[in-house]
């Protein structure tokens, strides 16, 4: 036994498993280490990779145990430029975090809350998780001196760029371990000769220590509880073994998609290895929905939860990328809102899992909604034992390089963020190959608007009929085809009107027709009567045009109403030559009125391109109506109803 990197604390025999320090002076035994329990990792001491460029070996591995069940791997990196790296692996996710400074002191363990922002570090981090663990066995060099079966203090941390980090708290002050989960081609780990065979864990089938049935494990590699299918057990397997730990007094539920039924997600196959039904109990009243365990070799796990018929896709996202703002929440720049709040409870479990399930366990959840979007918040709180008895990691854990002696119990828990996407049933039904899939009668909490596609098309067509108004109105060029100076003479005797009629002009076929007056009446009116008349076809069209202009001042101000140059449009006349017929009357009959007329030809007309607009607004119109009937349906199943009001 040997130490070969220049750094390492610790060597542990592979013979006698005696953990042996060295110091300055000689070295000294530290005790012996269990031995490791077998978890089917791709990784090993003595495989070397490079991470951003910089050679690394890995030297050393650690296994611990959370106060909560289960085993993780740490590994210990040698970089080639004088770092140690700790790489963990929790349920095929990754860990890379190296040493970093606080900038200034953190609050002890039992200070921090899960949300907490820590301060006095080199980036914005977040609590995720705080607990106990201890080093349960050994192998390798390792850079610090870990004492067997020593615990320590912990909390994990999460940053808004991708950031993982943890507090270690065995030392008289804490230290900062800082970086970021890493996919296993990013390491480019190799072992010596070569790539290393990659050892492909199939499925195990064991015996169920309760009744003698066979038990099938999927994932065997993660699983840390299993339910017997013959006789409801609920099972232990973290060392690969099962060991009874309860039967379960549940009426048997039969799930909607079967275990060991496969669907393509994410262009990969998952199986569904495991089954829960939870609830929650609003105002007396108690809500049941399912979830079912997906799990693919290489991703890792997912969930489909089904509630109300209505389902989700789901998979767990880093709790520093949320961002919370008064009671919504921030996630990669989209806004959800608040939906619900509830203590969520198991109520019945079938299969395999990879956390240490139990019927009755409850978790403080939270749900937030941007369809097709949900996220959803799930906080665990549980008393840290003193001693440790065993227990597991839970998913994305990491624990600090160092160990300390046994403490008091005190609060510890981990704060989890999953992100679901909505799947109709009928994709369900296809995916899975199912004969049928019941359909939801209300509005699912995350549900999109099934018509919402139809405002695209709209807002295209809305934005065609805009541009080709402003085309119109910018390039249309209309057509003088009439100007003139009409000067009726004061009204004689009984007579009550006066007729005028003008010179012969022409008219284009197709076009609209302006006719605009003018008359400088001030505080009086003229009322015009026209008639287009073709003499050779004897075609008339009528119009008429008021022109009034009345102002004065009362105790509000200064008012006026009326128009001395008012318009009136008609549709376009046949073609021809045409002969406009006046007719005039006006109130002050006693004094000569005079009107000037210009006709144009070809005029762009706002009120056409209104009648253009509100025509293609129609259907949308009904649609948005639609809509927020939707949306009222989906908000009244929430606590926090925007549509509900102060008396509900």
């Amino acid at each position: 036994m040997a130490f070969k990197v220049g750094s390492s604390i610790v060597v542990v025999c592979p013979h006698c498993r005696s953990a042996i320090a060295r110091t300055d002076r000689d070295l000294r035994d530290l005790g012996k280490v269990a031995a490791l329990v077998e978890t089917n990792s791709p990784l090993a001491v003595g495989m070397s990779g490079r991470f951003k460029g910089v050679p690394f070996q890995l030297t050393g591995r650690a296994q611990l145990r959370h106060q909560l069940g289960g085993v993780w791997d740490e590994w210990y990196a040698a970089f080639s430029d004088g770092r140690w790296g700790w790489l963990a692996e929790a349920q095929g996710r990754f860990y890379l975090t190296f040493e970093a400074p606080l900038l200034k002191p953190v609050p002890p363990s039992e200070q921090l809350a899960l949300g907490q922002a820590v301060a006095g570090l080199s980036a914005a981090l977040q609590v995720a998780e705080t607990g106990r663990a201890a080093y349960a066995a050994a192998e390798g060099e390792i850079p610090f001196l870990l004492k067997p079966g020593e615990e320590y203090d912990y909390a994990d941390l999460s940053g808004p760029a991708g950031e993982f980090g943890t507090l270690d708290f065995s030392g008289a002050a804490p230290r900062l371990y800082l970086g970021q989960e890493v996919q296993s081609l990013e390491l480019n780990i190799v072992a010596a000769g070569g790539p290393p065979a990659l050892k492909k864990v199939g499925v195990a089938r064991l015996g169920c220590p309760h009744c003698g049935g066979s038990v099938e494990l999927r994932a065997p590699d993660k699983t840390e509880r299993v339910t017997c299918p013959h006789c409801g057990s609920l099972l232990d397997c973290t060392h690969g073994t099962l060991v009874f730990l309860q039967a379960l007094a549940q009426k048997k539920i039969e799930p909607l998609i079967p275990l060991g039924a496969t669907a393509q997600f994410e262009n990969a196959p998952f199986v569904n290895i495991g089954f829960v039904v939870r609830s929650v109990t609003i105002e007396g009243t108690k809500y049941l929905w399912r979830e079912y365990l997906l799990y693919n070799e290489k991703l890792g796990f997912r969930w489909l939860v089904h509630s109300d018929n209505h389902w989700t896709y789901v998979q767990a996202v880093p709790p520093g990328l949320v961002r919370e703002v008064k009671r919504d929440v921030f996630f990669r720049n989209r806004r959800y809102k608040r939906f619900q709040d509830a203590r969520a409870v198991v109520e019945y479990v079938l299969g395999e899992f990879y956390w240490k399930v139990q019927v009755g366990e409850a978790v403080e959840a939270s749900d937030f909604v941007a369809p097709p979007f949900m996220l959803s918040r799930e906080i665990a709180r549980y008393e840290v034992p003193a001693p440790l008895e065993g227990g597991r990691k839970g998913e994305g854990g990491v624990a600090p390089p160092a160990a300390k002696g046994g403490r008091a119990p005190q609060a510890g828990g981990e704060v989890s963020w999953s992100l679901g996407e909505y799947i109709s049933p009928d994709e369900i039904k296809a995916r899975f190959k199912l004969p049928a899939v019941p359909r939801p009668t209300i509005v699912g909490a995350c549900q999109p608007f099934p018509h919402k596609a139809l405002y695209k098309p709209w807002g295209v067509l809305a934005l065609i009929a805009l541009a080709m108004i402003i085309v119109v109105h910018l390039t249309g060029s209309s057509t003088e085809v009439h100007r003139k100076d009409y000067v009726f003479a004061p009204l004689q005797g009984a007579e009550a009107t006066q007729v005028m009629f003008s010179e012969p002009f022409e008219l284009c076929g197709g076009k609209n027709i302006s006719i605009t007056g003018y008359s400088p009446v001030d505080n009086t009116w003229v009322y015009v009567d026209g008639d287009f008349i073709q003499e050779d076809t004897d075609l008339v069209q009528t119009f008429g045009l008021p022109i009034e202009y009345y102002h004065g001042r009362d105790e509000d101000g200064d008012w006026s109403e009326g128009d001395q140059n008012p318009e009136t449009f008609l549709s376009a006349l046949p073609a021809g030559k045409y002969t406009l017929r006046l007719e005039a009357q006006w109130e002050r009959r006693n004094a000569p009125a005079s009107v000037t007329l210009v006709i144009r030809q070809g005029v762009p007309r706002m009120l056409n391109d209104l009648l253009l607009l509100g025509a293609l607004s129609v259907i949308p119109l009904i649609i948005l109506i639609w809509h927020g009937t939707f949306e009222k349906r989906r908000w009244a199943e929430s606590m926090y109803n925007p549509y509900a009001s102060s008396d509900d």
